[in-house]
């Protein structure tokens, strides 16, 4: 703490940003100390000196590589929009055997990095890996919406369940799930979704239609 209040001194009030720096790179060098390095890396990243930061960044993942420091490194890389780099770091946090809610948002962290590296078949690997260790609404919709567009009706209807379990009144997934049962051939399962979407603002006169069709 009073290392970072030094810190600040020296760069706010004093504005000297060179030494400020200099005195954090001195501590964590001589004292070897994870926190230390962690505080310099944090410091130079919000000053936009991403070099350094990485530098510091992986000087105290040497000296503790643990959860934290996975997790700290993977979210510098996502900012940076180095996404490969990103998903190696969320690999060895999985590694660490987190617990559910932090495997899931890992694994839906790492979907989102490979949707950013255009990637989307290990997107919707780890999309699932996700949901499959935490259920979530969004990310059920998310891919009952990608096997809608690869014509994957039974996965449509899976996925779209998984949503329209958390939230009956979602409009999408309930248009997914109708039109999947429809195309199926299951008349009587996409009518019961269709006809709650008769009024719908968004699907009301597709809606219709598929309904005059299927009677």
């Amino acid at each position: 703490e009073l290392l970072n209040a030094k810190f600040f001194i020296l760069k706010d009030d004093l504005k000297d940003s060179v030494r400020a720096f200099q005195t954090l790179e001195d501590y964590a060098e001589v004292a070897n100390d994870a926190t230390a390095y962690i505080m310099l890396a944090d410091n130079y990243a919000q000053a936009g000196n991403t070099a350094k930061a990485e530098e510091a960044y992986l000087k105290a993942e040497l000296i503790r590589p643990d959860a934290d420091i996975f997790t700290r490194i993977g979210n510098f890389y996502r900012a940076n929009g180095n996404y490969e780099n990103a998903n190696i770091y969320l690999q060895k946090l999985i590694a660490t055997q987190p617990d559910d809610d932090k495997l899931a948002v890992a694994y839906n962290q790492i979907a989102q990095n490979y949707n950013q590296m255009g990637n989307r078949t290990k997107m919707v690997e780890y999309l699932e890996k996700s949901l499959e260790v935490k259920s979530d609404a969004r990310i059920a919709l998310t891919l009952a919406g990608h096997y809608n567009s690869a014509k994957n009706w039974s996965k449509v209807i899976q996925y779209a369940t998984i949503t329209l379990r958390e939230d009956a009144n979602n409009s999408d997934a309930r248009m997914l799930r109708g039109v999947a049962y429809y195309q199926q051939k299951n008349n009587s399962a996409a009518i019961a979704d269709l006809e709650r979407l008769t009024s719908d603002p968004k699907y009301g006169v597709q809606v219709q239609s598929i309904l005059k069709a299927i009677k």
